[in-house]
Parts: C-alpha cells; structure tokens; sequence
C-alpha cells in the first residue's frame, strides 16, 4: 500500500507543479510525462492489449511527440516497450493509445469516430476536447497543467480510470 500512496503522492505533485517549476521541464516535457503517469492509473483489460508492443500514436503536428519519444526509448509504459508514432485519424483505431495535436475540431472528431467504444485512451490539447470525447484533456489553470477526464467515454472505451487518477481531475460526465 506504501508503494501506492507514493506513486499517488508522485502524481499528485506533477500534476500541481507550475510550467518550470521542476527544473527546465517545458510545458511539452510535463505533458508528456503525464501522459505516461495516466497509464499507471487506467487500466485495459488483458485481452484489449495485444501482444508486443504498446503503440502510442500522436495525431497531427505535437509538441509532445519528441518527449514522448524520449519516454519510450528510456522506459517501459505498462510493462510493455513502447512505439510511438505519427498517424492521420484514420490509423488511429491501431493504437492503444493516441495523442491528439492542436485544436482542429475536425481532426478530434474523425479520431474520436475512429477510436470511441474500442480500449484506446485518447488524450487532447485543445478546450472542449474532453465534452467532445477524449478520454483526456489537458488545461492550464493559470500557470498550472490540469487534466479533464470524460469518465463516459473512457466506459464507453472499456478503459478503468482508478479513483486516485478521478480525484486529481476536472471530471466531464460525456459527449454533448
């Protein structure tokens, strides 16, 4: 139970921290690591992960890719190795996880038609993206990187967002 309080504890802090505070962490480091820390706090059934590797895919022109990158070459994400790549939204439904650049509401749309009742956590950048059906969404809250989360679509997903992960966001009951 320590080892839990302290990943929560870990999390909880990365979270709250202002943009620089942590050193020379950019904005686009944070996010990144925090897309990583989700993954410790969502859980996927064994059979809706496939064997080998965890795909991350990031959908358009990200700052996070590059972080993201450096994740995955340094560490496993769900026990697994991880990949990350560039995809357009209709290769999305391959990923478990997707990264959603911008605030083009037409490419969230065509990724949230192509992943949206499959185990596949989508994560956003952009205001309204959680309403619109992300599972994730970051936010500033002044200085402050803060994350939403659409509980009714990660059910719709099949993905199980633990408590600890609900309590440190700003919760979005589904799609308008």
């Amino acid at each position: 139970m320590g080892v839990r309080l302290a990943v929560a504890a870990f999390a909880i802090g990365l979270c709250a921290a202002p943009i620089g505070a942590r050193g020379e962490a950019s904005e686009s480091e944070l996010k990144a690591e925090m897309v990583e820390r989700f993954t410790r706090f969502i859980d996927w059934d064994a059979d809706d992960l496939p064997p080998g590797d965890l795909l991350v895919c990031v959908v358009g022109d990200s700052p996070l890719l590059r972080p993201l990158e450096k994740i995955a070459k340094a560490r496993k994400v769900k026990d697994r190795r991880a990949r990350v790549r560039v995809v357009e939204p209709a290769a999305s439904a391959d990923c478990q996880i997707v990264v959603i650049a911008g605030n083009d509401k037409k490419r969230l749309a065509a990724v949230v038609a192509r992943t949206e009742g499959h185990a596949i956590l989508t994560i956003a950048d952009a205001p309204g993206a959680a309403a619109a059906g992300a599972i994730v969404n970051f936010y500033l809250d002044g200085k402050h990187v803060r994350f939403e989360i659409n509980t009714r679509a990660a059910k719709d997903s099949g993905l199980k967002v633990r408590a600890k992960l609900l309590r440190l966001a700003r919760v979005v009951g589904g799609k308008p």
